[in-house]
């Protein structure tokens, strides 16, 4: 078993360094999540600093996300006509100006409400340009063979920083002064677009067409027809509103139902709450590990359908128990399961997609994403309000449940159409004999 392991950890050795394009873009996409954090901290920091309203504070984060909605559409094609790297360079130059004249402007004391809004929703319109080319550029810089380990890669990177930027940059602003936070965020920014300068753009195993002649080829869905093709694809369709109910059913009683469970249900703390969502973190952080140790073995659309059907059953019983302990556990397990349906949706919407118009695809996946959170958000805190806890993550798990259903359907469906196919071309070939 060691043996195994240890066998494991050097070939995943020798893929990272085989493929310096990978790496120099993994810790590019390290640094960009962890300026993230870091700006949300110091934007929420310089609030409570000029006022302590809490409605001024959702303003600001509002702000941040519109020009995400609106642009990132807009991204996909963006995306697809100059492709991934040259939309993070130019993104990343963006973010470095931005956060590098945040921190002059600290030091000239103008930092304002009202400028804290602009630099918002600039940051949010260049984050919004740039998210597509990070999820659309991995099958660019590494082969299809190992896409489950690399997205699995990145995921682990999101899921590390989302868990430990927050304490770095609480840390740094607990013994810098602002001003000079905002230029070291800046400066990690500018390493990114070295980083990504150096990212070399060529398919892998050393195919013999170039990127620059799949642009040639991709002209004509460069523009509008290349979302035609999108919803004129059933894997995609299926794939897009499983992310859409996945988000609908998970973000409002995450956010709004642990909560609610914590301070009603249980009569516990804010500590107690930190805990279960710190439980979910790390567990999202091993089902992400797992799918890049163990992704060859599996067929990646049958187990997205049975990953996506246990994490239902987890999330509509996971309030049922009255004992923290038992919550911690399925919680937990509930963060394994959406940690690797994660890492194989990503692969799954990679290997569906045509190269050509996988910015779009992405686009279409992230605005799914950030725009259907406020409206979980608004169901949740309705159904909480007017009927019990237990119905939001009932009605959550059940909508999981049914679009599981639906993609175990799909996978089924597509194994009898490729049987009767063989065995279509047995009997031709019989035949013929």
């Amino acid at each position: 078993m060691i043996r195994v392991f240890l066998e494991k950890v050097k070939r995943s050795k020798a893929f990272y360094s085989m493929n310096k394009s990978f790496v120099f873009f993994g810790i590019a996409a390290l640094l960009l999540y962890i300026t993230n954090q870091f700006y949300m901290l110091g934007q929420i920091n310089k609030l409570l600093e000029i006022t302590n309203s809490t409605v001024l504070l959702a303003s600001v984060l509002m702000v941040m996300v519109i020009p995400r909605l609106i642009i990132l559409p807009l991204a996909g094609i963006l995306t697809d006509k100059y492709n991934e790297r040259t939309i993070m360079l130019f993104g990343f130059i963006g973010l470095t100006l931005l956060l590098g004249s945040m921190g002059i402007i600290e030091q000239m004391d103008l930092l304002s409400l009202k400028v804290l809004m602009i630099y918002a929703g600039v940051f949010g319109g260049i984050s919004a340009v740039i998210l597509p080319s990070t999820f659309s550029i991995i099958p660019k810089v590494i082969n299809q063979e190992n896409l489950p380990k690399a997205n699995a890669a990145i995921q682990l990177i999101n899921q590390l920083t989302i868990f430990i930027g927050p304490a770095i940059a609480g840390i740094l602003l607990g013994y810098i002064q602002l001003k000079y936070y905002y230029i070291i965020i800046s400066i990690m920014m500018f390493l990114s677009v070295i980083l990504i300068y150096f990212c070399k753009f060529t398919l892998p195993n050393h195919e013999t067409e170039n990127f620059e002649q799949i642009e040639e080829k991709a002209q004509p869905n460069k523009g509008i027809k290349g979302y035609k093709i999108i919803f004129s694809t059933p894997i995609l369709i299926i794939l897009l509103l499983f992310t859409a109910v996945l988000n609908l059913g998970v973000a409002g009683p995450q956010q709004i139902g642990l909560p609610v469970l914590i301070d009603k249900e249980l009569n516990l703390g804010t500590k107690e709450l930190g805990y279960l969502l710190s439980v979910l973190g790390l567990g999202s952080i091993v089902g992400s590990a797992l799918i890049g140790i163990f992704s060859k073995r599996m067929n990646l659309l049958f187990s997205l359908s049975v990953l996506g059907i246990v994490f239902s059953l987890l999330w509509t019983f996971i309030v049922r128990p009255e004992q923290y302990i038992i919550i911690c556990v399925l919680l937990a397990l509930s963060g394994i399961a959406i940690g690797s349906i994660n890492v194989i949706f990503i692969t799954l919407l990679q290997l569906h997609s045509p190269q050509e118009i996988l910015g779009k695809v992405m686009s279409i996946q992230l605005m799914g994403s950030v725009g259907l959170q406020p409206l979980s958000f608004l169901i949740s805190g309705i159904l909480i309000d007017k009927y019990s806890l237990q119905t939001a993550f009932l009605l959550g798990g059940c909508s999981i449940f049914t679009i599981s259903l639906l993609l175990l359907f799909m996978f089924v469906k597509g194994k009898k159409i490729k049987k009767e196919k063989k065995e279509k071309t047995l009997t031709n070939f019989s035949e013929q004999c």
